[in-house]
């Protein structure tokens, strides 16, 4: 089965009722395909007031884990980054969301052009 996580700008997006998103995500969701991380849902925690909401999402997705797998890419992903980045540029969310994304063998749904960054990242 095809693995997608979906990141904070579509998933807020698609929260305040954007109907391309909203259509979107409601395709992938049909098929049991949509993943997020546990960084997503900290940013969704972090800007939805209302908690409801922030429950309401850890129930419709599956959380990825980030893991040892995870944490290893990450590590690599970042070294890989300072190469053309100063490290004041580089977000950990960014790096951890992708590093459990290439270690589940996930696609990433976003429109964040920073993942672009990243070669390995299989970017929908």
């Amino acid at each position: 089965m095809v693995k997608i996580i979906i990141d904070t700008d579509y998933l807020l997006s698609y929260l305040l009722g954007d109907k391309m998103i909203v259509e979107k995500v409601k395709q992938y969701i049909s098929n049991e395909k949509l993943y997020i991380t546990p960084f997503i849902l900290q940013n969704i925690g972090l800007v939805v007031e209302d908690k409801d909401i922030f429950y309401k999402i850890n129930n419709l997705f599956r959380v990825l884990p980030f893991d040892e797998h995870a944490t290893l890419k990450s590590i690599e992903i970042y070294f890989n980054l300072l190469n053309d980045y100063k490290e004041n540029e580089i977000q950990l969310s960014i790096v951890n969301n992708a590093a459990i994304a290439i270690t589940n063998k996930a696609f990433f749904l976003t429109s964040n052009k920073f993942y672009n960054a990243i070669p390995e990242l299989k970017i929908i």
